[in-house]
């Protein structure tokens, strides 16, 4: 399908699948690496982006929702190209200063030292229970592991197919069927 869209104050057209996510139309056909894929889901926020001033998950918003709106991605916040938003200044500063701003995109630029949080990188917690009658709203739960991201991505950057659901198999196996590879 053909979807006519504005982001960070770009005009673009693109020729999209009508079910691809908006996240992999940010990332894929727009070329902007900042919004990141974390949970597929929509709980962990890695994924967050403005949709005419309205925060998305962009993993599991249907591109097909954004036509004729503005999008204002990570590399978007600043008007000023010489000046650095507070939201991207924290996030290179999280990604140890691996995470730059080159021509408004934010790029990886050493991969190879980059530092994996390992567990003994987190601060003592401490657990208060509070009792309650709300249903439990997923604050709390674990995190989905990094490895389903890394593998989804791996197999895109072999393929170039992305994959867009979890279980990854059950994504594969639909791919299989679709196009007999």
């Amino acid at each position: 399908m053909k979807l006519n869209v504005t982001i960070n104050g770009v005009a673009n057209a693109f020729d999209v699948d009508s079910d691809m996510p908006l996240l992999w139309l940010i990332r894929d056909e727009a070329k902007l690496k900042g919004t990141k894929f974390g949970c597929g889901m929509g709980v962990c926020g890695a994924c967050s982006v403005h949709v005419d001033g309205e925060l998305i998950r962009s993993c599991s918003y249907p591109a097909q929702l954004v036509a004729g709106k503005n999008i204002t991605t990570i590399e978007g916040l600043s008007a000023d190209k010489n000046h650095v938003h507070p939201v991207q200044q924290a996030w290179m500063d999280v990604q140890y200063e691996e995470a730059t701003i080159e021509n408004s995109q934010f790029t990886q630029t050493s991969f190879h030292t980059y530092q994996v949080a390992r567990l003994t990188d987190t601060p003592e917690i401490e657990v208060i229970i509070q009792e309650s009658s709300e249903l439990p709203s997923g604050v709390g739960e674990p995190p989905l592991s990094p490895v389903a991201p890394a593998i989804a991505n791996a197999i895109y950057n072999l393929t170039g197919f992305r994959l867009r659901s979890l279980p990854l198999q059950a994504a594969l196996d639909k791919q299989y069927q679709k196009t007999g590879k």
